[in-house]
């Protein structure tokens, strides 16, 4: 029986080091969030060019409420010619929306649809939530068909956000339908008041009279 051989990486050992070492920091920021922070400090002042590595140090300081850090980190992989370069675009989008400034957060999103099917599902089912919230259904069922792929989350989505465009459209149509029957009541309660004002006018002219005819 053969032995099994181990993954070699005979080109550059380096990146083989650079890999085991990230993996051990993502294992122990599982069960000790302030010590992996730290050794991610020390993996990244040893390989600072290790986009991954800033890309993971972007994702635990937004998860931890640091935003301007994480925005400095998506940047730097962003700006890189990496393979997760569109996942550091991703992330400036995701820290764009949570601060709320949702224009910036489209741009980066659809940037990332444009340049990068390998991070487009993700991107897609946000920008598409985006404009479904602002009322905006057609385009987020044109956001969802602009995807390469055919993935089970993507037809979920479309499939969800059809049953909701129905279900908002016929909201609307008994909204209208409601409000043209409370201009209806409001314009008889108008025609009524209108009359009663007749008539009151017409009394107290009335009144005025009699009154007049007395005094003589």
């Amino acid at each position: 029986m053969k032995k099994s051989k181990k993954k070699q990486y005979p080109h550059n050992t380096g990146i083989y080091e650079r890999i085991k070492s990230l993996d051990s920091i993502k294992e122990l920021y599982k069960k000790n969030p302030s010590k992996a922070r730290s050794e991610l400090y020390h993996h990244l002042d040893r390989y600072p060019e290790d986009t991954y590595a800033r890309f993971f140090y972007g994702q635990i300081s937004e998860k931890e409420g640091d935003f301007t850090s994480a925005e400095e980190a998506y940047r730097i992989v962003a700006a890189s010619n990496a393979n997760n370069k569109y996942a550091g675009v991703f992330g400036l989008g995701e820290i764009a929306r949570k601060k709320d400034n949702i224009p910036l957060a489209k741009k980066y999103y659809r940037q990332t649809i444009e340049e990068s099917p390998k991070d487009q599902t993700s991107a897609i089912c946000t920008l598409a939530r985006l404009e479904k919230l602002e009322g905006n259904y057609e385009e987020a069922l044109r956001v969802l068909s602009l995807s390469k792929n055919d993935s089970s989350e993507l037809k979920l989505e479309k499939t969800m956000l059809e049953l909701e465009k129905k279900y908002q459209e016929q909201i609307q149509r008994l909204k209208e339908e409601k409000q043209t029957e409370i201009d209806k009541y409001q314009q008889k309660y108008l025609t009524l008041l209108g009359q009663l004002e007749q008539l009151k006018t017409k009394r107290t002219s009335k009144t005025t009279k009699t009154e007049s005819k007395s005094n003589s």
